[in-house]
């Protein structure tokens, strides 16, 4: 018969996880501002590799890599880093107290509270789930900008419609938002015109915010907030400004 020895699992025996490597808060932020900045402004998840080549090489690093370079190396973060990451920071803070107040939080939103939980320094070990979220945040406080800037500037269109509902015709478009949909696998397009209407689409492809280009279409439809809805939509060259 095998004899086995039985543990005492009680709550004295458990152990506290130990402290790793301290990160003071504000270097923190600033590599993952660095990080988002030396990957051209990206959050990228995963390695991004060049296969055309033998052996294949890593051309572009996960923000997560970079960060803890940085974090390793602090003397590579600029001033404008540390700026940028508070500023990051900030924005976050305020972002997530407006929708706790709407009781629109997200699970991620959720996770991100664990980051900004965390006072005076982040511990490697203590801190890890919090630090792991960190690379993303300041591509949410850019997409953030965009987005916000992209409300006002719809607040300030005019109202009027273009065209009439099932005419063909073509529009100077300037792209303010483009937002993937995942169910439809399409890019929905908020931007508009050149007499400062609103116009909405979708896009096989996403446009970058910012981007002006001639769009060709159908009118479907005549929009309750002012936005003029077109379908059959075909990009066009860049027209002359």
């Amino acid at each position: 018969m095998n004899n086995y020895t039985i543990k005492n699992y009680s709550k004295e025996s458990k152990k506290t996880p130990a402290s790793g490597v301290k990160y003071p808060l504000a270097l923190a932020w600033a590599a993952a501002a660095a990080a988002h900045r030396i990957n051209n402004n990206q959050y990228i998840k995963f390695a991004v590799w060049n296969c055309e080549v033998d052996p294949a090489v890593i051309v572009t690093r996960p923000n997560r890599e970079v960060m803890q370079e940085l974090l390793d190396s602090p003397c590579l973060v600029t001033e404008e880093d540390y700026a940028e990451g508070e500023r990051c920071l900030q924005w976050i803070r305020g972002d997530l107290t407006i929708r706790a107040l709407k009781n629109r939080l997200t699970e991620f939103d959720l996770a991100t509270q664990r980051v900004l939980a965390v006072e005076g320094e982040f511990d490697s070990e203590l801190d890890r789930l919090a630090l792991a979220v960190m690379p993303c945040l300041p591509a949410s406080y850019r997409r953030g900008l965009i987005r916000e800037e992209a409300n006002s500037k719809m607040r300030m269109t005019t109202g009027e419609f273009i065209g009439k509902i099932g005419e063909r015709l073509i529009v100077n478009a300037q792209v303010l938002t483009s937002v993937y949909s995942q169910k439809w696998n399409s890019w929905y397009i908020t931007a508009i015109d050149s007499e400062n209407r609103g116009v909405f689409f979708s896009h096989r492809t996403q446009l970058g915010s910012g981007k002006k280009m001639q769009v060709k279409g159908t009118v479907k439809a005549h929009r309750d907030d002012g936005i003029t809805q077109i379908r059959h939509v075909k990009v066009m060259a860049q027209p002359n400004d």
